[in-house]
């Protein structure tokens, strides 16, 4: 993490989590060997930069139900309405300080974190880095194969723009999962994404 307030302003640290207990503690590493605490450091004072990438957890930060659910559901209120409320604007700046910073370390990464940006940028506004954002995922689909990453980053690219393109490349992506047996969890959650933004953009098939 980045230091934002405070006497240790813009100081690089580490958020260590004690196993079991889920209690966080802001920690900076003297010359590799020795850990402090920064006790005056709060959650709030700090952004995150990057994540370790040992083992699952990485992917568990990421996959935010709460944040990435409702961004969602904000922007379904906001296609209804042209609007976006207080609590979705606060929640759309809630995910640009803890994502905004990030360093992605690889494309499934990449495509959870653009995600949720994307969407935050669009609820809140701002057009210029929408549109960096936007054109840089854009250039990342000829590369992203694989299908769960490529379809969050078309039905997100879709939903954020109603382009007709990203709306038929996502369904040749998701499509398919429909007929699927007992498709995966995070596959449902795609295709009930995609349904939402049809419904959303008056795009439903009859």
């Amino acid at each position: 993490v980045r230091i934002t307030s405070g006497y240790f302003t813009g100081m690089e640290a580490e958020v260590v989590i004690q196993p079991g207990g889920g209690h966080k503690d802001v920690m900076a590493r003297i010359l590799d060997c020795m850990w402090v605490p920064l006790l005056e450091v709060k959650p709030g004072e700090y952004e995150l930069i990057e994540l370790n990438t040992k083992g699952k957890h990485v992917y568990t930060h990421l996959d935010n139900d709460r944040l990435r659910e409702g961004l969602h559901d904000a922007l379904g209120r906001y296609h209804a309405s042209g609007s976006v409320s207080e609590e979705d604007t606060r929640l759309a700046l809630e995910v640009l300080r803890s994502y905004g910073s990030l360093r992605a370390e690889t494309d499934v990464m990449r495509c959870k974190i653009y995600s949720l940006l994307l969407s935050a940028y669009k609820l809140l506004g701002d057009e210029e880095e929408f549109i960096r954002l936007h054109d840089t995922m854009r250039g990342m689909l000829p590369v992203v194969k694989a299908p769960q990453s490529r379809a969050l980053l078309l039905v997100t690219l879709y939903g954020c723009t109603d382009s007709a393109l990203y709306r038929q490349m996502a369904h040749e992506v998701v499509d398919p999962w429909r007929g699927e047996s007992s498709p995966k969890k995070s596959k449902l959650s795609l295709i009930r994404r995609l349904d939402d933004c049809d419904r959303w953009l008056k795009h439903e098939i009859s």
